[in-house]
Protein backbone atom coordinates (compact mmCIF):
# COMPACT_ATOMS: atom_id res chain seq x y z
CA UNK A 1 0.00 0.00 0.00
CA UNK A 2 1.26 2.95 -1.25
CA UNK A 3 -0.39 4.80 1.24
CA UNK A 4 1.25 3.18 4.31
CA UNK A 5 4.14 3.31 2.76
CA UNK A 6 4.56 6.71 2.96
CA UNK A 7 3.21 7.07 6.05
CA UNK A 8 -0.11 7.72 5.46
CA UNK A 9 -3.03 7.40 8.31
CA UNK A 10 -6.47 6.54 7.83
CA UNK A 11 -8.47 9.36 8.99
CA UNK A 12 -12.65 8.77 9.67
CA UNK A 13 -15.19 11.93 9.13
CA UNK A 14 -14.72 12.94 12.73
CA UNK A 15 -11.49 13.70 12.81
CA UNK A 16 -11.91 16.05 9.50
CA UNK A 17 -14.40 18.36 11.07
CA UNK A 18 -16.01 21.27 9.54
CA UNK A 19 -13.37 21.56 7.09
CA UNK A 20 -14.37 17.86 5.65
CA UNK A 21 -13.69 18.26 1.71
CA UNK A 22 -16.58 15.55 1.01
CA UNK A 23 -18.56 18.40 0.65
CA UNK A 24 -16.87 19.09 -3.09
CA UNK A 25 -16.76 15.61 -4.35
CA UNK A 26 -19.70 14.37 -6.40
CA UNK A 27 -22.30 11.76 -5.51
CA UNK A 28 -20.51 8.84 -7.37
CA UNK A 29 -17.09 10.62 -5.57
CA UNK A 30 -18.67 9.91 -2.35
CA UNK A 31 -19.66 6.55 -2.98
CA UNK A 32 -16.15 5.38 -3.89
CA UNK A 33 -14.23 7.67 -1.21
CA UNK A 34 -11.63 5.84 0.93
CA UNK A 35 -10.46 8.49 3.84
CA UNK A 36 -7.00 9.27 4.14
CA UNK A 37 -5.06 11.65 5.63
CA UNK A 38 -1.56 12.35 4.62
CA UNK A 39 0.19 13.73 8.17
CA UNK A 40 1.93 16.97 6.91
CA UNK A 41 2.78 19.78 8.55
CA UNK A 42 1.45 22.31 6.40
CA UNK A 43 -1.15 20.09 3.98
CA UNK A 44 -2.45 16.33 3.48
CA UNK A 45 -5.00 14.87 0.91
CA UNK A 46 -7.92 13.03 1.38
CA UNK A 47 -7.95 9.70 -1.84
CA UNK A 48 -11.08 9.44 -3.69
CA UNK A 49 -10.02 6.53 -5.70
CA UNK A 50 -7.40 5.15 -7.78
CA UNK A 51 -6.77 6.70 -11.36
CA UNK A 52 -4.14 4.24 -12.41
CA UNK A 53 -0.92 2.48 -11.08
CA UNK A 54 2.50 1.55 -12.99
CA UNK A 55 6.21 0.22 -12.17
CA UNK A 56 7.29 3.78 -10.44
CA UNK A 57 4.36 4.50 -8.68
CA UNK A 58 0.43 5.42 -8.63
CA UNK A 59 -1.75 8.01 -9.53
CA UNK A 60 -4.75 8.93 -6.85
CA UNK A 61 -7.35 11.16 -7.28
CA UNK A 62 -7.69 13.65 -4.16
CA UNK A 63 -8.82 16.40 -2.55
CA UNK A 64 -6.34 18.51 -0.86
CA UNK A 65 -7.17 19.51 2.93
CA UNK A 66 -6.46 23.27 2.55
CA UNK A 67 -7.50 23.80 -0.53
CA UNK A 68 -10.61 21.71 -1.09
CA UNK A 69 -9.81 21.27 -4.62
CA UNK A 70 -9.60 18.34 -6.26
CA UNK A 71 -6.51 17.17 -7.63
CA UNK A 72 -4.37 14.25 -9.09
CA UNK A 73 -1.46 13.32 -6.58
CA UNK A 74 1.25 11.27 -8.09
CA UNK A 75 2.79 8.98 -6.16
CA UNK A 76 6.66 7.76 -6.81
CA UNK A 77 7.36 4.58 -5.12
CA UNK A 78 10.53 4.91 -2.88
CA UNK A 79 12.84 2.76 -4.81
CA UNK A 80 12.29 5.34 -7.52
CA UNK A 81 12.49 8.39 -5.67
CA UNK A 82 15.40 9.44 -8.33
CA UNK A 83 12.52 9.57 -10.92
CA UNK A 84 10.48 11.34 -9.23
CA UNK A 85 12.86 13.97 -8.67
CA UNK A 86 13.93 14.09 -12.06
CA UNK A 87 10.47 14.88 -13.17
CA UNK A 88 10.09 17.69 -10.49
CA UNK A 89 13.20 18.72 -12.00
CA UNK A 90 11.59 19.44 -15.52
CA UNK A 91 8.38 20.26 -14.13
CA UNK A 92 9.89 23.03 -12.23
CA UNK A 93 11.44 24.17 -15.65
CA UNK A 94 8.06 24.64 -17.32
CA UNK A 95 6.59 26.63 -15.09
CA UNK A 96 8.28 29.44 -16.77
CA UNK A 97 5.90 28.18 -19.97
CA UNK A 98 2.36 29.16 -19.44
CA UNK A 99 0.86 25.81 -18.92
CA UNK A 100 -2.71 27.09 -20.21
CA UNK A 101 -1.36 28.64 -23.40
CA UNK A 102 1.01 25.80 -23.94
CA UNK A 103 -0.95 23.26 -23.23
CA UNK A 104 0.69 21.55 -20.69
CA UNK A 105 -0.59 20.16 -17.35
CA UNK A 106 -0.69 22.53 -14.39
CA UNK A 107 2.07 21.48 -11.49
CA UNK A 108 0.94 22.68 -8.65
CA UNK A 109 3.92 21.60 -5.91
CA UNK A 110 5.08 18.64 -4.71
CA UNK A 111 5.87 16.84 -1.16
CA UNK A 112 8.60 14.50 0.00
CA UNK A 113 7.37 12.92 2.73
CA UNK A 114 9.25 9.73 4.51
CA UNK A 115 11.63 9.38 1.22
CA UNK A 116 8.47 9.44 -1.20
CA UNK A 117 7.48 11.66 -3.76
CA UNK A 118 4.53 13.16 -4.15
CA UNK A 119 3.34 15.73 -7.06
CA UNK A 120 0.55 17.52 -7.00
CA UNK A 121 -1.60 18.25 -10.60
CA UNK A 122 -4.56 19.88 -11.77
CA UNK A 123 -7.31 17.04 -11.77
CA UNK A 124 -8.56 16.03 -15.44
CA UNK A 125 -11.12 14.62 -17.35
CA UNK A 126 -10.06 11.54 -19.81
CA UNK A 127 -7.43 10.49 -22.14
CA UNK A 128 -7.41 10.07 -25.73
CA UNK A 129 -8.49 6.14 -25.56
CA UNK A 130 -10.63 6.68 -23.13
CA UNK A 131 -12.38 9.24 -25.64
CA UNK A 132 -12.63 7.16 -28.18
CA UNK A 133 -13.67 4.21 -25.95
CA UNK A 134 -16.66 6.51 -24.81
CA UNK A 135 -17.03 7.44 -28.55
CA UNK A 136 -17.21 3.74 -29.28
CA UNK A 137 -15.84 5.05 -32.91
CA UNK A 138 -12.63 6.62 -34.32
CA UNK A 139 -12.13 10.23 -34.21
CA UNK A 140 -13.66 12.30 -37.06
CA UNK A 141 -10.51 14.13 -39.03
CA UNK A 142 -12.05 17.47 -37.78
CA UNK A 143 -11.58 16.35 -34.12
CA UNK A 144 -8.63 14.93 -34.50
CA UNK A 145 -7.28 18.33 -36.28
CA UNK A 146 -8.32 20.09 -33.14
CA UNK A 147 -6.28 18.12 -30.97
CA UNK A 148 -3.46 17.65 -33.01
CA UNK A 149 -2.51 21.56 -33.38
CA UNK A 150 -2.94 21.90 -29.47
CA UNK A 151 -0.13 19.08 -29.00
CA UNK A 152 1.77 20.44 -31.89
CA UNK A 153 1.52 24.00 -29.41
CA UNK A 154 2.91 21.72 -26.65
CA UNK A 155 6.01 20.09 -27.96
CA UNK A 156 6.73 23.94 -29.86
CA UNK A 157 6.96 24.96 -26.40
CA UNK A 158 9.26 21.99 -25.24
CA UNK A 159 11.61 22.52 -28.24
CA UNK A 160 12.23 26.39 -27.44
CA UNK A 161 13.46 24.84 -23.97
CA UNK A 162 14.63 22.05 -25.78
CA UNK A 163 13.66 19.25 -23.81
CA UNK A 164 12.49 16.03 -25.21
CA UNK A 165 8.95 14.48 -23.52
CA UNK A 166 10.04 10.87 -25.07
CA UNK A 167 6.70 9.17 -23.75
CA UNK A 168 4.10 10.88 -26.38
CA UNK A 169 1.18 8.32 -26.71
CA UNK A 170 -2.56 8.60 -26.13
CA UNK A 171 -2.50 7.86 -22.34
CA UNK A 172 -0.42 11.08 -22.43
CA UNK A 173 -2.64 13.23 -23.45
CA UNK A 174 -5.79 13.82 -21.44
CA UNK A 175 -8.61 16.31 -21.87
CA UNK A 176 -9.23 18.79 -19.72
CA UNK A 177 -13.10 18.70 -19.17
CA UNK A 178 -14.72 17.34 -22.30
CA UNK A 179 -18.52 18.80 -21.30
CA UNK A 180 -17.67 21.70 -20.81
CA UNK A 181 -14.48 22.49 -23.31
CA UNK A 182 -14.47 20.10 -25.86
CA UNK A 183 -11.49 18.51 -27.16
CA UNK A 184 -9.37 20.87 -24.82
CA UNK A 185 -6.32 18.66 -24.03
CA UNK A 186 -3.23 18.69 -22.20
CA UNK A 187 0.26 17.02 -22.37
CA UNK A 188 1.04 15.14 -19.02
CA UNK A 189 3.29 12.79 -17.48
CA UNK A 190 7.24 13.80 -17.68
CA UNK A 191 8.77 11.17 -15.81
CA UNK A 192 10.62 10.32 -19.09
CA UNK A 193 11.52 13.63 -19.94
CA UNK A 194 15.42 14.55 -21.00
CA UNK A 195 16.87 17.52 -22.45
CA UNK A 196 18.55 17.14 -26.39
CA UNK A 197 21.71 17.46 -24.02
CA UNK A 198 21.02 14.54 -21.94
CA UNK A 199 20.56 12.06 -24.86
CA UNK A 200 23.07 9.45 -25.46
CA UNK A 201 23.61 7.24 -28.72
CA UNK A 202 21.73 4.19 -28.43
CA UNK A 203 19.63 5.31 -25.64
CA UNK A 204 15.76 3.06 -25.11
CA UNK A 205 13.36 5.00 -25.25
CA UNK A 206 9.69 5.81 -26.09
CA UNK A 207 6.90 3.01 -25.96
CA UNK A 208 7.28 0.55 -28.42
CA UNK A 209 4.45 1.39 -30.82
CA UNK A 210 4.91 4.89 -30.76
CA UNK A 211 9.31 4.29 -31.07
CA UNK A 212 11.01 6.49 -33.93
CA UNK A 213 13.55 4.87 -36.22
CA UNK A 214 16.18 6.81 -34.87
CA UNK A 215 15.79 5.52 -31.67
CA UNK A 216 15.28 1.79 -33.02
CA UNK A 217 18.44 1.77 -35.34
CA UNK A 218 20.51 3.75 -32.79
CA UNK A 219 21.14 7.08 -34.30
CA UNK A 220 21.62 10.59 -32.53
CA UNK A 221 18.22 11.74 -30.84
CA UNK A 222 16.77 15.19 -30.60
CA UNK A 223 12.93 16.65 -30.16
CA UNK A 224 11.99 14.93 -33.67
CA UNK A 225 11.29 11.75 -31.72
CA UNK A 226 8.21 13.20 -30.38
CA UNK A 227 7.02 14.54 -33.49
CA UNK A 228 6.95 10.42 -35.16
CA UNK A 229 5.01 9.84 -32.02
CA UNK A 230 2.20 12.42 -32.21
CA UNK A 231 2.00 11.03 -35.68
CA UNK A 232 1.60 7.81 -34.63
CA UNK A 233 -1.01 9.07 -32.06
CA UNK A 234 -2.69 10.91 -35.21
CA UNK A 235 -3.49 7.57 -37.11
CA UNK A 236 -4.17 5.75 -33.88
CA UNK A 237 -7.18 8.10 -33.14
CA UNK A 238 -7.96 7.81 -37.16
CA UNK A 239 -7.86 3.81 -36.80
CA UNK A 240 -9.40 3.94 -33.24
CA UNK A 241 -6.52 1.44 -32.69
CA UNK A 242 -2.97 1.23 -32.43
CA UNK A 243 -0.82 2.13 -35.70
CA UNK A 244 1.21 -0.08 -34.98
CA UNK A 245 0.97 -3.46 -32.64
CA UNK A 246 4.59 -4.79 -32.20
CA UNK A 247 5.73 -8.14 -29.99
CA UNK A 248 9.32 -6.89 -30.39
CA UNK A 249 11.48 -4.63 -31.74
CA UNK A 250 12.22 -6.33 -35.49
CA UNK A 251 8.43 -6.39 -35.81
CA UNK A 252 8.67 -2.40 -34.80
CA UNK A 253 11.27 -2.21 -37.80
CA UNK A 254 9.19 -4.42 -40.37
CA UNK A 255 5.80 -2.46 -39.90
CA UNK A 256 7.88 0.76 -40.29
CA UNK A 257 9.23 -0.35 -43.43
CA UNK A 258 6.55 -2.13 -45.13
CA UNK A 259 4.01 1.59 -44.54
CA UNK A 260 7.47 4.36 -45.15
CA UNK A 261 9.27 2.28 -46.74
CA UNK A 262 13.61 1.72 -45.98
CA UNK A 263 15.29 4.22 -44.24
CA UNK A 264 18.47 5.77 -46.64
CA UNK A 265 21.84 3.73 -46.87
CA UNK A 266 22.99 6.66 -44.66
CA UNK A 267 21.25 6.24 -41.68
CA UNK A 268 21.23 2.61 -41.81
CA UNK A 269 25.25 2.98 -41.79
CA UNK A 270 25.48 5.53 -39.27
CA UNK A 271 22.70 3.54 -36.89
CA UNK A 272 24.55 1.27 -34.58
CA UNK A 273 21.56 -1.20 -33.88
CA UNK A 274 20.86 -1.41 -37.89
CA UNK A 275 22.51 -4.69 -37.80
CA UNK A 276 19.70 -6.08 -35.34
CA UNK A 277 17.58 -5.72 -38.28
CA UNK A 278 19.43 -5.45 -41.60
CA UNK A 279 22.17 -7.34 -43.29
CA UNK A 280 24.30 -5.85 -46.00
CA UNK A 281 25.38 -6.84 -49.17
CA UNK A 282 28.44 -6.87 -50.27
CA UNK A 283 28.31 -8.49 -53.73
CA UNK A 284 27.29 -5.52 -55.93
CA UNK A 285 29.62 -2.08 -56.74
CA UNK A 286 27.42 -0.18 -53.68
CA UNK A 287 26.16 -2.50 -50.95
CA UNK A 288 23.20 -1.61 -50.23
CA UNK A 289 21.24 -3.16 -46.60
CA UNK A 290 18.38 -5.45 -46.41
CA UNK A 291 16.19 -6.13 -43.76
CA UNK A 292 15.91 -9.29 -42.07
CA UNK A 293 13.44 -11.39 -44.04
CA UNK A 294 10.91 -14.65 -42.41
CA UNK A 295 13.49 -16.97 -44.36
CA UNK A 296 16.17 -15.98 -42.19
CA UNK A 297 13.88 -16.45 -39.10
CA UNK A 298 12.44 -19.82 -40.64
CA UNK A 299 15.85 -21.04 -41.46
CA UNK A 300 17.25 -20.88 -37.63
CA UNK A 301 14.13 -22.30 -36.60
CA UNK A 302 14.80 -25.03 -38.79
CA UNK A 303 18.15 -25.95 -37.42
CA UNK A 304 17.55 -24.97 -33.83
CA UNK A 305 14.32 -27.97 -34.38
CA UNK A 306 16.87 -30.07 -35.68
CA UNK A 307 19.13 -29.55 -32.82
CA UNK A 308 16.80 -30.05 -30.05
CA UNK A 309 15.40 -33.03 -31.22
CA UNK A 310 14.20 -35.38 -28.39
CA UNK A 311 15.32 -37.94 -30.24
CA UNK A 312 19.08 -38.51 -29.92
CA UNK A 313 19.35 -40.67 -32.99
CA UNK A 314 17.34 -38.60 -35.06
CA UNK A 315 19.24 -35.47 -34.05
CA UNK A 316 21.22 -33.50 -36.78
CA UNK A 317 25.13 -33.91 -36.48
CA UNK A 318 27.57 -31.57 -36.98
CA UNK A 319 28.46 -32.08 -40.58
CA UNK A 320 25.02 -31.82 -41.56
CA UNK A 321 24.09 -28.84 -39.65
CA UNK A 322 27.36 -26.82 -41.52
CA UNK A 323 25.44 -27.57 -44.85
CA UNK A 324 21.96 -26.37 -43.18
CA UNK A 325 20.74 -22.87 -45.09
CA UNK A 326 20.95 -21.06 -41.63
CA UNK A 327 24.49 -21.38 -42.14
CA UNK A 328 25.72 -21.76 -45.41
CA UNK A 329 22.93 -19.16 -47.18
CA UNK A 330 24.79 -17.16 -49.02
CA UNK A 331 22.89 -13.85 -48.42
CA UNK A 332 22.99 -14.61 -44.55
CA UNK A 333 24.22 -12.30 -42.50
CA UNK A 334 27.46 -13.72 -41.05
CA UNK A 335 28.93 -10.81 -39.07
CA UNK A 336 30.36 -12.14 -35.50
CA UNK A 337 28.35 -9.06 -34.09
CA UNK A 338 25.18 -9.97 -35.73
CA UNK A 339 21.96 -10.56 -33.07
CA UNK A 340 19.03 -10.43 -33.95
CA UNK A 341 16.04 -9.45 -32.03
CA UNK A 342 14.30 -13.04 -31.39
CA UNK A 343 11.16 -12.43 -28.96
CA UNK A 344 8.97 -13.34 -31.68
CA UNK A 345 11.07 -16.42 -32.67
CA UNK A 346 11.62 -17.77 -29.35
CA UNK A 347 7.90 -18.05 -28.86
CA UNK A 348 7.38 -19.59 -32.12
CA UNK A 349 10.21 -22.47 -31.03
CA UNK A 350 7.77 -22.99 -27.83
CA UNK A 351 4.78 -23.92 -30.51
CA UNK A 352 7.07 -26.00 -32.71
CA UNK A 353 9.19 -27.84 -29.86
CA UNK A 354 7.83 -27.84 -26.72
CA UNK A 355 4.77 -29.87 -26.28
CA UNK A 356 1.25 -28.41 -24.79
CA UNK A 357 0.91 -29.54 -21.42
CA UNK A 358 -2.00 -31.46 -20.35
CA UNK A 359 -4.76 -28.96 -18.73
CA UNK A 360 -4.78 -29.43 -15.25
CA UNK A 361 -5.24 -27.51 -11.99
CA UNK A 362 -1.83 -27.23 -11.54
CA UNK A 363 -0.96 -26.21 -14.57
CA UNK A 364 0.72 -22.86 -14.97
CA UNK A 365 0.16 -20.22 -17.56
CA UNK A 366 2.71 -17.28 -18.95
CA UNK A 367 0.83 -14.22 -19.62
CA UNK A 368 2.48 -11.42 -21.65
CA UNK A 369 0.82 -8.19 -21.36
CA UNK A 370 0.69 -4.40 -21.21
CA UNK A 371 1.70 -2.88 -18.16
CA UNK A 372 -0.31 -0.05 -16.46
CA UNK A 373 0.76 2.73 -17.43
CA UNK A 374 1.00 5.67 -14.93
CA UNK A 375 -1.33 9.03 -15.43
CA UNK A 376 0.56 12.10 -15.20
Amino acid sequence: NLWAASGGQVANRNQLGTQSPMDVSTKSDKEETILYSLPCASFGYVMVKTLGVGGFGAVHKCVALDTKELVALKIVKKEYAQYGKREVRFLERLRKLDPHKNNLVLFNRHLLHNETFMLEFEMLNMTIDDLIMSCARPLHLSEIQVITQQMLVALNALRSRRIVHADIKPDNIMLVNHKLQPLKVKLIDFGMAHTVAELSLGDKIQYLSYRAPEVLLGLHLNEAIDMWALGCVMADMLLGTDLFTPSCEFDRVKDMVQMQGQPDDRLLDSGIYTIFHFCKHNDSPCPSWKLHTNVDTQAFLSLLKQMMEIDPEKRIIPSKALLHPFISMKDFPSESNYNPDLSSACLTTQRLIIPKPAKSAKSESLTIGRQQQNSY
